[in-house]
């Protein structure tokens, strides 16, 4: 449970609430934990926020309730919001790199969750995101899976016994392997459309760990509370034979098991005697919220 203003936010109540009036009927686990441990940095009450690659509109429902003001979700997707309509929510069809049709210091809270991976003007979207926030306002970007990782091509339930194959294997080899080993269905289409999708150049930006780190690290007039990357313990996969091989073609052992980059920052103040004051605030809060999350 987290503070939000006077009240509690129950993330429980929210996933049960967003499983009820959603479209579909499951929703990733994945999402409602993201968005838990997004509430540790900030509160939604009364707030404007975006969503960045909020495809159909699930992660808008989180925002709307946890009490946001306004959601804007923006995609390219054709779907983009087709599963969660509300008064206070609307959608906008544009690319992130380049959001010419938001204002200045429109938002409260920009959040963007499983997006930056596909972006490939990285430090065009981050100053994007740093130009609609108001001062004060938040981002929340985290980029998953990485493309260098485990399961960098978006499909591990095509290829969850086979990590890191789509860094050793083309298209043609990977479809050859999968047929071999008995992989016939994707869930989602056939195995042909999914490599398709995974090998297509526009798909992934591909870009290493490092990267993100950097890019982030260029943008002016932030205060910079988290830009990590994550990583997955090798212990945790019983296949290693993709991983062997694609240190043998150069890839370090960090960058293979790196499979997430978050970054946390806040726009700055104009004033430099309040973001001093800020800074301090900032650093201290995702602290008590942990501790009142404890209590």
């Amino acid at each position: 449970m987290y503070r939000k203003g006077v009240e509690i936010v129950d993330i429980q109540e929210i996933k049960k609430r967003a499983d009820d009036k959603s479209s579909k009927k499951k929703y990733k686990e994945y999402h409602y934990d993201l968005f838990e441990k997004f509430l540790r940095y900030s509160g939604v009450e009364g707030k404007d926020v975006v969503v960045l690659g909020c495809s159909t509109g699930l992660d808008c429902q989180l925002f709307v309730l946890a009490g946001a003001k306004t959601v804007l979700g923006v995609d390219l997707d054709p779907g983009i919001g087709s599963d969660y309509l509300a008064p206070n929510v609307a959608y906008l069809r544009e690319s992130i790199s380049n959001l010419s049709s938001i204002a200045n210091d429109s938002f409260d809270v920009v959040y963007s969750v499983a997006v930056f991976e596909h972006v490939f003007d990285i430090q065009g979207a981050l100053n994007e995101c740093r130009r609609i926030l108001r001062p004060g306002g938040l981002a929340y970007i985290l980029s998953a899976p990485l493309w260098n990782s485990p399961f960098g091509h978006h499909y591990k339930s095509l290829m969850e016994n086979y990590p890191w194959i789509h860094l050793v294997l083309g298209e043609s080899e990977a479809e050859i392997f999968l047929d071999r080993n008995g992989v016939k269905d994707c869930g989602n289409g056939s195995v042909r459309e999914a490599l398709q999708y995974i090998y297509h150049p526009q798909h992934f930006n591909r870009y290493p760990a490092a990267y993100y780190e950097l890019a982030a690290n260029s943008v002016e007039n932030i205060a910079i509370l988290h830009n990590k990357a994550g990583r997955q313990p090798i212990e945790s996969f019983g296949n290693l034979e993709f991983f062997n091989k694609a240190v043998e073609r150069g890839f370090s052992k960090d960058e293979l098991l790196s499979n997430m980059h978050l970054l946390v920052f806040r726009k700055k103040f104009r004033s430099k005697a309040v973001n001093a004051i800020r800074s301090v605030a900032w650093a201290v809060r995702p602290i008590a919220r942990s501790l009142k999350r404890k209590l």
